[in-house]
């Protein structure tokens, strides 16, 4: 009996606190795990008590106050399911590292460490944490809350987060003041005229925007009620402590897709590993992944971009080789250390302790780290990385590095590219006037030397190159940065390009699926050649949008005869969450081709763009908001060949290609692919 009112208290305590989210998610609409597969269910003895974020194979992100009661062991995770307490995977909880400084209202953060690995699927992966700060966004708060229907069905809302002076003014105790103050949570206000408010159990609820973690619902002041604002805990802010939370405890976090160098170098030269014998080839299950240099017998240097799959003990290490499938020395890869402020862009750069001891001779030599730092240098870089004559040879290429804060920021458009030099934490990269030079994927890591000391690593390179780069990118590592595309035939003739969303179904335009019957369509997975070691699975039947007029709403849905199983290569794609107006972007598109490419280019939706269509009908679907307007940033010869081809921002889908210069309009028709599918099992 003493035990039964020990915990009692401790209910009541629980309740009590004013820092507690307070009840439900009310005003949103239900949504699938599908376009969320990030969401994960907190139960204390399988009782909701809030919700989280997968952000590794073995951490959730959530809110501290997701997780008061200080007993782990009766915690449980949920994933990939629709409905708390639905189909889905349950995780038991090792352990829950709340932040040492949170006692009821700042540093309100946590992380539950997991005792087994999560499984990823179509409907369980981990998302991006924000690599951008900002006072001000709107973002989709996920939660599985029970709502104002009494069910605990995965529901989505839109909020402004703000931590302006309006957001100060309107909380009311000075501790929730002070957490704005402090840059440590955003207030989340309802859109105008909505009724929106969250309680108890949607404490930990994911706030996200453009693929990225932005905020964690912290609490509202009220107890909670609809139009009441409320606070979120600021991810970006906590960067650090969730790196270094999870690198003490046995791991380190995966870095953001946004990060990643873009695919070959090209226009350097053919060089000889006895030219360079410090040059160590990075490979993930024998796929080459990136470069590194040589410094002492069991250490290879290189950059984290480099390094971004898990687990670490599937990556090799290549010495002593010309090439990269040539008659080269491997080395097992015992643990990869991350700089532990590394979260995307900044402090890239990482140590491989390899398994054994690296024998030097002629052609396996360590390199000097340089002792300066220039302003201003002439480097030699060296890579493995795929050229544009789709070999692995080691090439080397002349650069000019540049770390002047005026001339070289000028050239960059990132944010975040800018800051890296600005704290003096890079180069500029600048090719030899009037040469055609640029590094991609598996550029990363590349060693640039001069006087044969290393001077840095080649890491962020998209954002870091000076000059304009090729924009149409061919290749086999891009089938690995876009794993969901897929090419459609019609009777073995290619008709289109389009998308993987779950298992058995894949995305496209309208204009793609012409023809009929629908059975002699294909699907080819898998691939970067679809003509070659591709999936191939037939199509069942075809729906199209039933408000498709030729122009207007050109979508559709294809059931295929058998479930795609997901591998590195062949995986689902993620759905954009809101309806930008504008967005850089790229493009994955077989072109009419077997061979897989990438365009550059850009999606608006304002008057300006509008104008420089010549369909009338095309004009029409832009201002209707059922389109955007696409630019090219190169001469790319775009046609029917593009149809239904992808176009992502930040890892998610915002536009398939419906030719005459605009894509159909993806975050808008989310709704209407979730239903269809759901309708037709």
């Amino acid at each position: 009996m003493k035990f039964a009112v020990v915990f009692l208290s401790l209910i009541c305590l629980y309740y009590s606190r004013p820092v507690q989210a307070q009840v439900r998610q009310i005003g949103g609409k239900d949504a699938s795990v599908i376009n969320y597969p990030f969401m994960a269910a907190i139960s204390l003895a399988r009782t909701l008590m809030g919700n989280g974020a997968i952000i590794q194979s073995r951490w959730i992100l959530t809110s501290a106050s997701a997780v008061y009661f200080t007993q782990d062991s009766l915690y449980d995770v949920q994933v990939g399911a629709d409905t708390f307490k639905g189909t889905g995977n349950w995780y038991e909880v090792l352990r829950i590292y709340r932040h040492s400084e949170y006692i009821g209202w700042d540093h309100n953060i946590a992380l539950i460490q997991l005792k087994g690995h999560i499984k990823y699927t179509s409907v369980v992966q981990p998302i991006d944490l924000a690599v951008t700060d900002t006072d001000f966004l709107e973002a989709v708060m996920l939660s599985y809350g029970f709502n104002e229907q009494g069910t605990a069905h995965l529901r989505e809302g839109t909020y402004k987060l703000t931590a302006t002076d309006e957001c100060v003014n309107f909380v009311i105790e000075d501790i929730a003041k002070n957490m704005i103050r402090n840059q440590q949570g955003y207030c989340v206000f309802p859109l105008s005229s909505t009724g929106q408010g969250q309680w108890a159990n949607d404490a930990g609820a994911p706030m996200v925007a453009y693929g990225q973690l932005y905020g964690l619902f912290a609490f509202a002041e009220h107890r909670g009620g609809i139009n009441q604002g409320s606070v979120a805990t600021r991810v970006f802010k906590f960067t650090n402590w969730i790196q270094g939370t999870i690198t003490a405890n046995g791991a380190c976090i995966c870095c953001t897709t946004t990060i990643r160098a873009q695919t070959r170098q090209i226009g350097g030269k053919d060089v000889s590993i006895q030219q360079y014998p410090f040059v160590a080839a990075i490979a993930y299950a024998r796929q080459p992944i990136g470069n590194g240099a040589i410094i002492a017998p069991k250490w290879i240097l290189t950059s984290a971009s480099a390094v971004y799959y898990y687990p670490d003990n599937e990556y090799d290490v290549a010495v002593g080789a010309t090439d990269f499938y040539g008659n080269a020395k491997w080395f097992k890869v015992w643990q990869i250390y991350k700089h532990t402020e590394f979260v995307g862009w900044d402090d890239n750069i990482a140590m491989v302790l390899i398994r054994g001891v690296i024998q030097y001779s002629d052609t396996v030599q360590p390199i000097d780290i340089s002792t300066s730092f220039p302003d201003t240098i002439e480097v030699t870089m060296l890579s493995y990385g795929r050229n544009e004559d789709g070999t692995t040879h080691l090439r080397a290429a002349t650069y000019t590095l540049i770390s002047d804060n005026t001339d070289c920021i000028s050239l960059l458009k990132a944010d975040v590219a800018k800051e890296v030099i600005w704290k003096q934490n890079g180069f500029c990269m600048i090719p030899p006037p009037g040469t055609e030079q640029g590094q991609w994927f598996d550029d990363a890591g590349a060693p640039m030397v001069a006087e044969v000391c290393a001077l840095t690593i080649c890491a962020i390179f998209v954002a870091l190159v000076a000059t304009e780069q090729t924009k149409r990118q061919v290749g086999d590592a891009l089938i690995i940065k876009y794993p969901f595309i897929v090419a459609i035939t019609f009777n073995n003739n290619f008709a289109g390009n389009g998308v993987i969303v779950a298992g058995k179904w894949i995305l496209s335009t309208a204009t793609v699926f012409a023809n009929s019957p629908d059975t002699a369509y294909q699907a080819h997975a898998g691939s970067s050649n679809y003509l070659q070691d591709s999936t191939v699975n037939g199509v069942q039947r075809v729906i199209r949008h039933p408000q498709y007029d030729g122009s207007g709403n050109n979508i559709a849905l294809a059931q295929m005869n058998d479930i795609f199983l997901e591998t590195q290569l062949l995986k689902s794609v993620d759905l954009g969450i809101n309806d930008v107006p504008s967005a850089s972007t790229t493009m994955a598109t077989f072109g009419g081709t077997a061979q897989l490419q990438e365009v550059i280019n850009a999606l608006a939706s304002d008057e300006s763009c509008i104008s420089q269509l010549y369909d009338e009908a095309n004009k029409r679907i832009v201002q209707e908001g059922l389109a955007y307007c696409v630019t090219l940033s190169s001469d790319y010869p775009i046609g029917s060949g593009d149809l239904g081809a992808p176009i992502m921002s930040m890892n998610f889908l915002y536009g398939l290609y419906a030719d005459g210069l605009v894509a159909t309009r993806i975050a808008i028709y989310r709704g209407w692919i979730q239903s269809t599918m759901q309708e037709n099992p």
